[in-house]
């Protein structure tokens, strides 16, 4: 479009914009007093850059001067015409807007209260108006508010306003979206039928399909059972008549137990293809139940060093396209192929390793009880814990039924020995509350530490962001993929950048991230400091008690400036939700809602159904056993620093 067009004021293309705006100003005849609904919406647009304080460099103060008084002859016309508007002539005007300008033309019309003379009826008939798109005018509020019966008609007429429920309620967007408003006058009841429309309608989206099925419901949106599973159904028949076979991303994990190499662990990672053989004989060898239970440490790597759980998600371990192109409800345990590999890896690995046990005559239920009856005694001289796991010969689904309520008893008998420093079992006996993972205490003050505030938030873009232009530098290219990676290994000076990146090194000068050499080299300020940043943009937690006492120092420094903060829980953050995830839908509305299945009868049911609770169990055996390497990991903190 060649007319003047206002996107934001921190638009890229603000200088192109400025300088068509120039010549439309230069060209002003202040004695024309007849101009087209266009040529307004345009004089508007060129009003709000310099209303926003916007100017081309190459402008004199004269010319800023003699701009500014243009644009106040600018509102004085705006103004006038506005007022010619009417139920007469509303539609002709309308259907006169060029197309990139609908949605200052809404602005306009509530700006100058226009909607105060056009009637019901007229705006009815505007909305039927090839060029009247919906979503503009709900990002007027006013507009909504006067017309909201007659929005609300329309709404439930279009099938695709399912979209823009979806939009506001659901969507989760990597920026900061437009607000919409829908009228008061659409009810809860509507809402659901709009919703049936949509699922109903030969134009449907996937993608807002598939949110349908995991609404979260609230007070301003709430559906029932019976439209999610309409939802579900419509979505596998689309992804049917989408999706063959051979369609996707290849993917191949595989997991084995020989005896046939010499390697502990014998690991092939190339791309998307992962082959884990783990040696059978060693594992025999050395089948001692510390050896065993560690086995899920320094084999099988569900945590790493620090006793942080690695399977959880984790943002940075995704790409670019899975960050801000996909599309996901605000309210969805976040899923990328990353963590969609590691999941299937710790599958296979405990189910392998489950059925290696069993061949030797040991069973991980087993070795779950040794460590509550027999292991935390004899270590921690705690006594108290009590625990009786699944029988060997019981149904998949009866262990599935009996394994989570043990789970949670465990964790209520941790959390009143850190309460009472003992396990009172009659107390726990009186309990019978649901139990939030969230609240679950540490014994340690300070268990983790998180980044938080805008000065984390900005260090950590300038450092590790691929998306941070500093990383960047002509001389070497796109060699780097982060402006920490680039400081570590080349010389770069602040001359190699161009002058619009001044802003951002003088931030990282002042807050003392960097510092320029005597040779005019940038060089980090506090390497140990850039450390501790790396470790919390990756991780997103670190366990401060994992630490070296030099770099908790560090820590205790960065919680005092603001930048990092601590929590104590037995779970960090990352963890609660990858566990509420499997088990509840506390906090996600696509988690697995496996606890709650079991617990509610709600569970698969059919001949082939025990195939699937063996796969249940197995998920129920790998999230106790990350609950025991938690819970000794306190101890052994705990006890280690006499805390």
């Amino acid at each position: 479009m060649d007319k003047v067009k206002f996107y934001s004021a921190n638009d890229f293309g603000v200088g192109n914009q400025l300088k068509k705006a120039e010549n439309i100003m230069k060209d002003f005849n202040p004695d024309k007093t007849c101009y087209n609904i266009n040529e307004i919406i345009e004089f508007s647009n060129i009003s709000k850059y310099i209303d926003a304080g916007l100017y081309l460099k190459s402008w004199s103060t004269e010319d800023i001067v003699k701009f500014k008084v243009i644009i106040k002859m600018y509102t004085r016309l705006i103004g006038k015409t506005l007022k010619t508007f009417s139920d007469c002539n509303i539609n002709n005007l309308f259907n006169e807007v060029d197309i990139d300008y609908t949605d200052n033309f809404w602005e306009l019309i509530e700006k100058f209260n226009v909607y105060k003379k056009v009637s019901t009826n007229s705006f009815s008939e505007l909305l039927k108006q090839p060029g009247a798109r919906l979503y503009e005018i709900l990002k007027y509020k006013k507009l909504v508010n006067h017309y909201g019966e007659t929005i609300r008609e329309h709404l439930i007429l279009d099938a695709s306003s399912a979209e823009l429920l979806l939009d506001k309620y659901e969507v989760e967007r990597n920026h900061n979206p437009e607000a919409i408003y829908f009228p008061k006058e659409l009810i809860a009841q509507d809402k659901e039928t709009i919703l049936l429309n949509y699922i109903n309608s030969s134009n449907t989206n996937l993608n807002y399909l598939s949110l349908i099925v995991n609404i979260k419901s609230t007070s301003d949106f709430t559906i029932s059972d019976r439209t999610r599973l309409k939802a579900r159904k419509r979505v596998e028949e689309q992804e049917n008549q989408l999706f063959n076979k051979d369609s996707g991303t290849y993917m191949e994990t595989s997991v084995t137990f020989l005896d046939s190499h010499e390697e502990v662990v014998k690991q092939e990672v190339d791309g998307q293809r992962w082959a884990f053989s783990y040696n059978s004989r060693w594992i025999k060898d050395n089948n001692d139940f510390h050896t065993l239970m560690n086995n899920f440490i320094f084999l099988f790597e569900f945590v790493d060093l620090q006793m942080r759980v690695t399977l959880v998600n984790k943002p940075q371990e995704m790409g670019i396209f899975e960050q801000h192109v996909f599309m996901r409800s605000k309210n969805s345990y976040t899923i990328g192929v990353a963590f969609q590999q590691k999941d299937i890896l710790s599958k296979l690995q405990i189910v392998g390793y489950y059925k290696e046990l069993t061949k030797m005559g040991i069973r991980i239920e087993g070795i779950v009880e040794w460590f509550f009856k027999s292991y935390i005694p004899e270590e921690f001289n705690i006594t108290g814990f009590r625990i009786k796991m699944p029988s060997e010969h019981s149904l998949f689904i009866e262990k599935c039924r009996a394994i989570l309520p043990e789970m949670e008893s465990v964790l209520k008998q941790f959390t009143l020995y850190v309460e009472d420093n003992s396990i009172d079992q009659e107390l726990l006996q009186m309990s019978s509350g649901h139990l939030l993972y969230k609240n679950v205490p540490s014994l340690l003050e300070k268990k983790y530490v998180y980044g938080t505030g805008e000065d984390f938030k900005q260090a950590t873009y300038y450092f590790f962001s691929n998306q941070c232009m500093l990383s960047y530098v002509e001389k070497i290219g796109s060699k780097y993929h982060n402006f920490f990676d680039l400081l570590m290994n080349e010389e770069v000076s602040v001359n190699d950048y161009l002058h619009y990146h001044g802003q951002d090194i003088e931030w990282l000068i002042k807050h003392k991230y960097i510092e320029i050499n005597s040779e005019g080299y940038i060089k980090i300020y506090d390497i140990n400091r850039l450390y501790i940043l790396k470790d919390l943009f990756t991780n997103e937690v670190i366990n401060y008690w994992r630490y070296p006492l030099k770099l908790r120092e560090k820590l205790d420094d960065m919680e005092l400036c603001g930048v990092a903060e601590f929590e104590s829980s037995l779970f960090s953050r990352p963890e609660q939700d990858y566990i509420n995830y499997y088990l509840n839908k506390s906090s996600f509305n696509n988690a697995l809602d496996l606890r709650n299945r079991y617990s509610h009868g709600t569970q698969p049911s059919g001949d082939d159904s025990e195939d699937i609770h063996e796969l249940n169990y197995m998920i129920f055996l790998r999230m106790f056993i990350m609950i025991i390497i938690k819970i000794n990991d306190d101890f052994c903190i705990y006890t280690e620093n006499k805390l």
